[in-house]
């Protein structure tokens, strides 16, 4: 039994039954849409990977690792024959259409800074990533393990400003009896985002499972453990063509496939573990981690079920949801 298809499905529901209809006049279509909601998954027993629909895990991967990397060009994409980020470079970069400028992988690990010194100002650059994984094993109880890719001063130097804005990282200290299951663990977390816009029906589940595997790179690189992953959502919305597509999916049964169990690869593990002997930069783990690093065993699912995306050029394609 897949527990977040029961979650999802009803949320496609929820949507139908209660949303509110709206003009999206940059796409030049209507939507269905909630206001804002919280979903929240247990990820230490279940892989958050849907089964209603077949998702494209290798797409999945090849888009967090590319924003691991920091990289606004297309070729890591395109090497790995990943097109999800196309029509938005497009749109982007008339002149070759390979450049999606400040976005998300750029603002975790380049975030433009300029410092105030007695000399003058001095510009400089801010990897949040880093950040974030040395802050959470020199202060784990720190409130400020948060990245953060909306940065109001260069929205106008990105292909698509972000969706998914900003994350942040909770962790707590473990309770008696984890520590008696797992002797030598400090800490537990959960990871929670906070999107705001969210296109239900082609980007949720994405968005849903990258969150996961971020969760468990997290976890290798600190030697804490994910136990939960929360998802802050704003203007929750089903673009009208896609209301059909979700009312196939809401009567495919929930239970009918198990969750996929999610695991590194030994190069993965040992990756992670030079980082953690300071062997390695976190740059070098980020570099080196291929797709096949990330292994998703037991994988079975309904077929896709392929459904338009919608941009604000409404210059549209036929894509599979995946």
């Amino acid at each position: 039994m897949a527990k977040v298809d029961q979650l999802y499905l009803r949320l496609l529901s929820g949507i139908v039954e209660q949303g509110y209809w709206y003009e999206d006049k940059s796409r030049e279509v209507r939507c269905k849409q909630l206001t804002s909601l919280t979903i929240d998954f247990d990820i230490e027993h279940e892989f958050p990977l849907l089964t209603t629909k077949k998702l494209h895990t290798k797409s999945i991967v090849g888009e967090l690792i590319w924003f691991l990397r920091g990289l606004d060009n297309l070729e890591y994409l395109h090497e790995n024959n990943i097109r999800i980020w196309d029509k938005d470079a497009a749109n982007f970069d008339k002149k070759s259409g390979m450049d999606v400028g400040r976005n998300y992988g750029v603002q975790w690990r380049d975030w433009s800074n300029i410092q105030s010194t007695k000399i003058g100002y001095i510009p400089s650059n801010i990897d949040q990533i880093k950040n974030l994984i040395e802050g959470l094993i020199e202060n784990p109880m720190s409130r400020r393990h948060i990245v953060t890719a909306w940065n109001p001063a260069e929205l106008d130097q990105t292909a698509l400003p972000p969706c998914h804005w900003s994350f942040e990282v909770l962790p707590r200290p473990t309770f008696d009896f984890e520590k008696e299951l797992n002797p030598g663990l400090e800490y537990v977390f959960s990871l929670k985002w906070h999107q705001r816009s969210v296109d239900t029906f082609l980007g949720l589940p994405y968005n849903i499972a990258s969150y996961a595997i971020l969760s468990k790179i997290i976890q290798e690189l600190t030697g804490y453990k994910s136990l939960g992953l929360i998802g802050d959502l704003s203007n929750v919305h089903l673009y009208e063509p896609h209301i059909e597509k979700a009312q196939v999916q809401m009567k495919l049964n929930p239970n009918k496939y198990g969750s996929p169990t999610f695991k590194f690869s030994e190069n993965a593990l040992n990756l992670f573990n030079l980082y953690k002997d300071k062997s390695v930069t976190l740059d070098h783990v980020f570099n080196t981690l291929e797709i096949e690093d990330f292994i998703f065993e037991n994988y079975e699912s309904y077929p896709i079920i392929k459904a338009e995306m919608y941009e604000p050029t409404n210059n549209n394609t036929d894509i599979i949801s995946d």
